[in-house]
């Protein structure tokens, strides 16, 4: 007697069936990665434009970058809201609200750091900007004005957006 021809049809089909599903998990897997965060996606831009330009350098340590016209000279009995307020508008004052209720520190000297890695009071994302602000000369986990220069600079190169709190105010 002959075999039939059956199982081998039905093993061809598992084959195949086995091969589609890992083509499509395969397909799954890159969809995944590519989809990121918007802060994610913003630190992929900068790090593109980055990567694209001729940086301006002086000397082997130091970056040149244009910056906006920094914190205005403040007395020291101003308090970090007003600071704030006279450094932005309305709208970012209400943000800053939103993202740190003005507090820079959490805890006597401790900064006031969230969940995602952000600093301060302008809640300053680490890993998308704390290298450029360490090339800027920034402090911005330890100086409240340095916290809000950075902040000035993220405005003037990425709008309000780049805080999560834009899209929750008014």
């Amino acid at each position: 007697m002959t075999e039939s021809p059956k199982p081998k049809i039905i093993k061809t089909k598992t084959r195949w069936l086995i091969v589609l599903l890992v083509i499509v998990a395969l397909v799954l897997l890159c969809v995944a990665k590519k989809a990121l965060s918007p802060r994610q996606a913003l630190a992929d831009q900068i790090q593109m434009v980055q990567a694209t330009s001729t940086p301006i350098i002086s000397q082997p340590k130091q970056v040149l970058v244009s910056t906006p016209p920094l914190v205005p000279v403040l007395t020291a009995s101003s308090t970090l809201k007003e600071k704030i307020q006279k450094t932005f508008s309305q709208r970012m004052v209400r943000i800053v609200g939103c993202e740190s209720g003005y507090k820079h520190f959490s805890h006597g000297t401790t900064t006031l750091k969230s969940p995602t890695n952000d600093w301060g009071v302008m809640q300053i994302n680490w890993p998308t900007w704390g290298k450029l602000s360490v090339e800027m000369g920034l402090d911005i986990k330890g100086s409240e004005d340095d916290n809000i220069k950075m902040g000035q600079y993220i405005l003037s190169v990425s709008g309000e957006q780049a805080w999560v709190c834009s899209s929750l105010v008014s």
